[in-house]
């Protein structure tokens, strides 16, 4: 999946992609996101904004940024 536009665009795609996520606000996701992530990897995701958010995501090796 390849996702494009603003770091908010692109975390709001990821979750509605998925369908349990649909429901909660975009820092709701990104905070329960991180915190399983977290669980899953040890590594500490940041949920303060969603280009922290992406860009942790990318250092967890969880997706590549292309540009």
């Amino acid at each position: 999946v390849t996702y494009a536009g603003t770091w908010e665009e692109i975390v709001l795609q990821m979750k509605m992609d998925d369908r349990h996520w649909s429901e909660v606000s975009l820092i709701d996701y990104m905070e329960q996101v991180a915190r399983k992530r977290r669980a899953e990897t040890g590594v500490i995701i940041p949920a303060t904004d969603a280009e922290a958010f992406v860009r942790g995501s990318a250092l967890a090796g969880l997706l590549r940024i292309l540009r």
